[in-house]
């Protein structure tokens, strides 16, 4: 990987801010959002360690899990997990997205983009960030990504391993301005991810 994509990437997991994670978008089917109330299995649980048994610093091959290959717009190498219908993206840090997946690399970061995969406090992809709101405080900041124009929003009392993607065209951005506070009635979390500390 060129030492250009690969300070993109990183920047790109780490950030809550401008540059957030570029990664693909997962085609996923249309659902209705769980009660932000209920509560996920162990296996679909989203901390800071993990989201079920796919666990941050484990080689992928431990996990058991189901697993293909896939990538990004920037062709870095990913991997789609599935847990029943549910679907998460991980990044190992392999260079070669047209190899076989490595199994023996450990997981970077996650990024989960169904509604199966839960926080403690139930907030969910696909979740109204109205509802989120009242778990983790109000909305502090909206920022949308300078390369693919993606948006990603802070809360002020949420966790700080969590990173929020929302839908979008949601964010309700001033002429070119890249931060808001204000979003679109309606608006929903798309993605959760977390990542592994350098």
């Amino acid at each position: 990987m060129t030492h250009h994509r690969y300070t993109s990437l990183i920047a790109a997991l780490v950030c809550v801010a401008c540059n957030k994670p570029e990664i693909q978008n997962v085609d996923t089917t249309s659902t209705t959002p769980q009660s932000v109330e209920s509560r996920p299995t162990d296996s679909l649980l989203i901390t800071e360690s993990g989201i079920g048994p796919a666990t941050l610093g484990s080689p992928l091959g431990t996990s058991g899990l189901t697993y293909e290959r896939t990538s990004d717009g920037e062709g870095v190498a990913l991997v789609s997990i599935s847990i029943g219908p549910d679907t998460m993206v991980a990044y190992l840090r392999e260079d070669e997205p047209s190899a076989p997946v490595d199994t023996t690399k450990p997981i970077w970061s996650i990024e989960a983009f169904t509604p199966g995969f839960k926080t403690d406090k139930g907030i969910h992809p696909g979740s109204l960030i109205s509802d989120v709101e009242k778990i983790y405080g109000q909305t502090v900041r909206i920022d949308k990504s300078e390369i693919e124009s993606r948006e990603y929003i802070t809360f002020a009392n949420q966790p700080a391993y969590l990173n929020f993607r929302i839908d979008a065209g949601t964010g309700l951005f001033e002429g070119d301005s890249m931060t808001t506070t204000r979003y679109a009635p309606g608006s929903r979390i798309f993605s959760i991810s977390i990542r592994k500390d350098p």
